[in-house]
This record gives structure tokens, C-alpha cells and sequence, in this order.
């Protein structure tokens, strides 16, 4: 038996993306620990199926599933409901979730795809649970960024006048990193941490929707690539080392700290990016206050 198995009992987990690649393996890697882990899916019968399998693996019975969609902002709200309906108490919140698409997709909502699932769902998600994770305290949040981060541009935010993959994603991605070093200088002393790493170059499904000549470039890349086990483990080491019990906005590379990108050290950035994301989620859920 691991030295590490029961290091979670009784803590609850929630992470999004957990149905595949470094989700799935974070997930895994928790469920052995004997955390309870909830994984949030759009696809209910998908997860239906990762459940079974975490189940049969990990002998961990505690795995839960609930359906949920990132690229819609009332089913993020419906999800938040249905959560603490279920769970008074929330311990580890994963947004792990993400998608790097090669054309402009618009959501229901009328923004753009990659800056709501990667950015936007997340931030609403996180703020809408923040409540639970202060009464479950100590607790954490957990942020999957990557390092390729691009500067935002705030006149083009839903990239409605010029579209690029890499752009972005990179941007949404520096706004992970901008989200989680806000959200701890908003949090501090509250009894919940907040972090983001960079998982490495991982062999996920991410980018399958690139056109082929990169797709092929990818396939190269990912012979030299980590395995989703080997990509989850700082994900799994921020949600449970006692090593970092104390540390808050933080990004870390291989469980170790490291600097990011300048620009995402602009607090004046990470103030107008939050009013922004605040702005455009009223404007679908008029209600929403992060009284933050």
C-alpha cells in the first residue's frame, strides 16, 4: 500500500476536466490518497464511465459525478446549486478543465470558446464555490495554466477582430495565472490557498482539433512527452503536500516554484481582467457579486 493512501480521507475534491488526460490522472492519483473526488462533466455518461473505472482502479468507492458545462455560464450557476445541495464542504477545487480550438467558436452566452472554458467558467465557478472553501477551511485551489502565456488584449478579449490559436489560448492561459494571483491577494488569511503550474508538455487530447500539418507537428513533439500520470503530478502535489499548507499565489513547474511571464505580475492587469470577467458574466447572470 502507498505511504500516501488515506493522506485524503475525508477530504472532498472537485475537479473539472477529470474525464480525460491530466484530469483523469489527478483524479486517479486523489481517489488513491481516499479523497472523496467529484468530477465535473459536461458528457454525464463519459463520466459515468471514468467513475466506474477510478472505482474499480483505486478501490475508492467516493467518486462522484455531476454534469456541468464550462462554456455555459447558467449551467455553471445550475452546477454550483446542485453542488452544495450535495456537499457542505468543499476542500480541494481543480480547475483543470481546458480546449485549444483552430477556428472562432462562439458559446451560447455569444463569447468566445477557448477565453470561457479555459478562463471565464473557472473564474465564476471558483467564486461561486469560494463561500464553501472558506467554511471548509484549510483548503485550495488549484489552477492548470500552462507557460504559454500571451498578453491580454482588452479590446479584442472575445478575439471578435482578429483570431489566432496561440494567441488565444495564450490568453487564456496568462489569465489563469493573472486570476490566481488576484484571487490570493483577495483571499489572504481566509484559510484557503490558491496556486497555478505549468503541467509540461503532456500527451493529452488537447489541440486534436488543429488542422493536420499540426496535428503531425504535434505528434512529434509528443514522443518527447509526459504521460497524463506524469503531468498530474503537480497538479495532485499542490491538492495535497503538507509541503505547501502555507503557500499562496504561487506558479509552479515540476512542484517547484518559478517565475511566470512579467506581464502577469500587473496588478493593475489583474484588477481590469477581474472587472472584465465580472462584467461579462452579469451580463448573462445579472445577479453575480464576487463581494470580493
Amino acid at each position: 500500500m502507498s505511504q500516501n493512501s488515506g493522506r485524503m480521507k475525508n477530504r472532498v475534491c472537485l475537479i473539472t476536466g477529470a474525464t480525460s488526460g491530466i484530469g483523469k490522472a489527478t483524479a486517479i492519483g486523489l481517489a488513491e490518497m481516499g479523497a472523496t473526488v467529484v468530477i465535473l462533466s459536461q458528457d454525464h455518461s463519459r463520466g459515468e464511465i471514468v467513475k466506474k473505472e477510478i472505482v474499480e482502479r483505486t478501490k475508492n468507492n467516493s467518486i462522484d459525478v455531476m454534469k456541468g458545462d464550462l462554456g455555459s455560464l447558467k449551467s455553471i450557476q445550475e452546477f454550483s446549486l446542485n453542488f452544495k445541495e450535495q456537499y457542505n464542504e468543499l476542500h480541494i477545487l481543480i480547475n483543470n478543465a481546458g480546449v485549444y480550438t483552430n477556428r472562432r467558436i462562439e458559446t451560447d452566452d455569444g463569447y468566445e470558446k477557448m477565453f470561457v472554458v479555459n478562463h471565464l467558467g473557472h473564474f465564476f465557478l471558483t467564486n461561486l464555490l469560494l463561500y464553501v472553501l472558506k467554511q471548509s477551511s484549510p483548503s485550495r485551489i488549484v489552477n492548470v495554466a500552462s507557460r504559454a502565456q500571451r498578453a491580454l488584449n482588452f479590446d479584442d478579449l472575445q478575439s471578435e477582430k482578429h483570431f489566432s490559436m496561440m494567441k488565444v489560448y495564450g490568453q487564456s492561459k496568462l489569465a489563469n495565472i493573472l486570476f490566481t494571483y488576484e484571487l490570493a491577494r483577495r483571499i489572504e488569511d481566509s484559510g484557503v490557498t490558491v496556486n497555478c503550474l505549468h503541467p509540461g508538455i503532456v500527451r493529452t487530447n488537447l489541440g486534436h482539433e488543429m488542422p493536420w500539418i499540426m496535428r503531425n507537428g504535434k505528434k512529434l513533439v509528443m514522443l518527447m512527452a509526459k504521460s497524463p500520470k506524469k503531468g498530474a503530478e503537480t497538479s495532485i502535489f499542490l491538492a495535497s503536500s503538507p509541503e505547501v499548507n502555507h503557500i499562496s499565489g504561487k506558479y509552479f513547474v515540476n512542484k517547484q516554484v518559478k517565475e511566470s511571464t512579467p506581464t502577469s505580475y500587473d496588478v493593475e492587469v489583474a484588477k481590469h481582467l477581474w472587472e472584465e470577467s465580472e462584467s461579462l458574466i452579469r451580463a448573462i447572470i445579472p445577479e453575480f457579486s464576487t463581494s470580493l
